[in-house]
């Protein structure tokens, strides 16, 4: 390669070294504003084996396509460029993909949501680059210009931790003056929703009262992007929290201000924060209001990503209002244009709700399937609050199917994330299958305690109170009356921590896999009426003891019964006799 150098006319060793700059390749267009290249010499590079041309499809090498500079070519290259003139070209660099981003803004958020994102890619090298160089120069209103439709990007490709890295820079590096206040409220709100999505609620609400704080010390309203008002990533945090009048408020208050300031993008944002909220109060025909509200702005805007978020929740008020068929179609909608998109994080949010409906209609194993595969897109893309929402959905579908060893893993997993995360609602959602899956494996004053802190915790969805209710009421028929109303005080006098100590605790035990066993006809006398008696209690959570105690026999009088009762249903223990006896019809 030195001898080729060498044989360079100069104009071209100087054009050459420049293109040492790009990263990733580059168009025509940026040779010529970055490193002053024409195409005649791009085209004698070609010829030299210098650059590798790639053309699109049906074009000419003069308009469109890119070209390539090999890596050991590049490094070389690089090293060859006159220092005076390393800086100026770094600046113009940086100065044209910031540009390229900025004249993307409408695009990446409207129609042409597409193709703008498909052209941010293929130059995605290049951005960061030029990224870099903006904010260690302080470039306050190039990052200003830039930041929405690379933000847009990174949510479209659910690439939360890079763009975490790549803002967190900008914050830390950028001074707090004037000039970078508004680069600095955009960044701060852009944060909170990112650090939303990863699950990391308290730095996401530092972010957002940091930009409020800047908002009020300049009297700024709210910047053009999509949910730039602080209050909506408050209200979104309230609704995490489980305090769903103040998210309410606050999203009202914010569509306010959006209504006022004809702020299209935060006024569908504010409409959609309200659905949410209000289906977790309960008052589902507010719900599909709203959250038809922000779809009809969506489509003015033309705006499909967003678009397919309203959507969700029009199929999850569709669901409550008991129009599974509308909410099946709402969901499947979200999935399409999200598949179109090729955005992981929508796909995996349209499967989740999908795999409910499938759950709900019985069919257990299209539900299985559709978290399964959302479960693995939001470990992929570190998105915890959907990763725990995908496994409490297997934990359900086990429990549906008595596979209760898969549901312990699931059902444990979920709970810990939400734990984790401090995300109340999903906690208690998740507790109140871990209830039922309780009462169905034989520890059933264990699953009222957990179901009775559901259902009276102010946090829960009115959704999920709904369910557990119904759930207490059955336990009521299968348990001794004394038993169930102290099961409930204890319940009702429990903290959450307490709670999903206690389940943790329950799903941590080995329930070993009951045995399959051919379906046969059903003795009426397969169980004597004392040992029938003994497996009632059982299946009520009574421990041996206390069996003995309602029975008035001794401890050793109880303890033959169960073995007998394992030898006729031949198992091994009481999780898999309360199975089997379900199976059998012995007990309901």
């Amino acid at each position: 390669f030195e001898q080729s150098w060498q044989m360079l006319p100069a104009d071209e060793q100087q054009v050459y070294a420049r293109l040492s700059l790009f990263r990733g390749g580059f168009r025509r267009e940026a040779a010529q504003e970055v490193a002053g290249a024409s195409l005649a010499m791009l085209t004698s590079f070609v010829d030299k084996s210098l650059l590798v041309w790639e053309a699109n499809a049906g074009t000419d090498r003069g308009r469109n396509g890119r070209y390539h500079i090999h890596e050991l070519l590049r490094q070389y290259a690089a090293t060859q460029i006159v220092g005076t003139d390393l800086i100026p070209r770094q600046q113009r660099h940086s100065d044209y993909y910031m540009q390229f981003l900025h004249r993307r803004t409408v695009d990446i958020s409207g129609a042409q949501q597409q193709k703008a994102a498909q052209e941010i890619h293929a130059d995605l090298d290049n951005i960061r680059t030029a990224w870099q160089w903006a904010v260690q120069q302080d470039s306050a209103k190039a990052i200003e210009q830039a930041l929405t439709p690379l933000a847009m990007f990174y949510q479209l490709q659910s690439n939360f931790l890079e763009a975490s890295t790549m803002f967190a820079l900008a914050i830390h590096q950028l001074n707090d003056d004037h000039a970078a206040w508004p680069a600095l409220a955009l960044l701060l709100t852009e944060m909170s929703w990112i650090a939303i999505r990863l699950g990391r609620f308290e730095q996401a609400e530092t972010y957002l009262h940091q930009c409020r704080a800047i908002y009020r010390r300049q009297q700024m309203k709210p910047l053009p992007g999509v949910g730039t008002d602080p209050l909506l990533g408050l209200s979104t945090l309230a609704s995490i929290r489980g305090e769903y009048e103040n998210a309410v408020n606050l999203a009202e208050k914010a569509r306010q201000t959006a209504i006022a300031q004809s702020h299209s993008w935060n006024e569908a944002t504010a409409a959609y924060g309200l659905a949410s909220a209000r289906y977790a109060q309960g008052e589902y025909d507010q719900a599909m209001t709203y959250a038809v509200a922000a779809h009809a702005v969506t489509e003015q805007l033309q705006d499909r990503w967003f678009r397919a978020y309203c959507l969700i929740e029009m199929g999850k008020a569709a669901q409550a209002l008991g129009d599974l068929a509308a909410a099946r179609h709402h969901f499947e909608t979200s999935y399409s244009l999200r598949e179109a998109l090729a955005d992981p994080e929508g796909m995996a949010v349209a499967m989740n709700h999908l795999g409910e409906v499938a759950w709900r209609q019985g069919n257990d194993a299209e539900a299985k399937r559709l978290y399964t595969q959302s479960a693995a897109i939001y470990r992929k893309i570190n998105d915890q609050g959907g990763l725990a929402v995908a496994y409490h959905g297997l934990g359900q579908t086990a429990v549906s199917q008595s596979d209760f060893s898969t549901a312990q893993e699931h059902l444990y997993q979920a709970l810990q994330i939400a734990q984790e995360i401090e995300f109340t609602p999903l906690m208690l959602t998740i507790l109140g299958t871990v209830a039922r899956f309780l009462q169905q494996t034989g520890q059933t004053r264990q699953g009222v305690v957990l179901a009775a802190l559901v259902v009276g915790h102010p946090a829960s969805a009115h959704e999920t109170k709904t369910a557990v209710q119904a759930q207490l009421l059955e336990c009521r028929k299968n348990i001794e009356q004394t038993l169930f109303v102290s099961a409930v005080q204890e319940g009702e006098q429990a903290d959450l921590k307490t709670a999903v100590s206690i389940a943790q605790t329950h799903l941590s035990y080995s329930l070993p896999a009951v045995p399959s066993i051919p379906h046969s006809p059903v003795s009426q006398d397969l169980l004597t009426e004392r040992e029938l008696e003994v497996l009632q209690l059982i299946a009520q959570g009574m421990n041996n003891r206390q069996i003995a105690e309602t029975l008035f026999v001794v401890l050793g009088t109880v303890k033959a019964h169960n073995n007998r009762i394992y030898s006729k249903l031949d198992v091994k223990n009481r999780v898999q006799a309360l199975a089997r006896a379900r199976e059998l019809g012995l007990i309901s």
